[in-house]
Formats: structure tokens, sequence, C-alpha cells
């Protein structure tokens, strides 16, 4: 994750800080080429867990849609969070 994505994730925290949940998360998606990377990001803007998978682009739209969807919910499972407590992923 590179500086600017790291911004945007830390203002997006700022915003959601006033929520009357415990605790809010995001899962922010880097599409590449070759390997589809998720993040997930706390109301603090602190990245406690991240995943990667492989992008299989040759393999179809359908797959690489697959990967992404996985790629997201393996970082939820590494952070120990429940989906209800992801308000966002992008």
């Amino acid at each position: 994750m590179n500086d600017h994505d790291e911004n945007v994730l830390k203002l997006y925290s700022q915003w959601i800080k006033g929520s009357d949940e415990i605790m809010n998360y995001v899962v922010g998606i880097d599409l590449g080429g070759t390997k589809i990377a998720a993040a997930l990001v706390d109301r603090d803007g602190n990245i406690t867990a991240t995943a990667q998978r492989p992008t299989g682009v040759e393999r179809g739209k359908e797959f690489v849609l697959q990967q992404i969807i996985k790629s997201a919910e393996d970082a939820i499972a590494i952070g120990n969070v429940t989906r209800q407590q992801v308000v966002a992923v992008g």
C-alpha cells in the first residue's frame, strides 16, 4: 500500500469514528495484474490484517472476481472480526 492509499484510509477512518458501533473496519483492495492484496483497517487507520491471492487473469473475469472476494474474506478472517464489523470494502 502506498502513502496515498494509507492517507485515504486514515481519512475514511476519521469519518467512521462518529459511528455508534463498538468497532468498525474497512477492507481496502489492491487489484494488480499478478496479485490481489486486501488490508483490514480499523477506525484509527491501523492495518490490522492483510491477505493476498494471485489475480489469475488468465482464468477469466469470474475467477478474478472470486479472488477479490476471497482476498477480502481472508483479511477479515485473519483479523478475527465479523463481516458485520466491516462497514465498507473498496
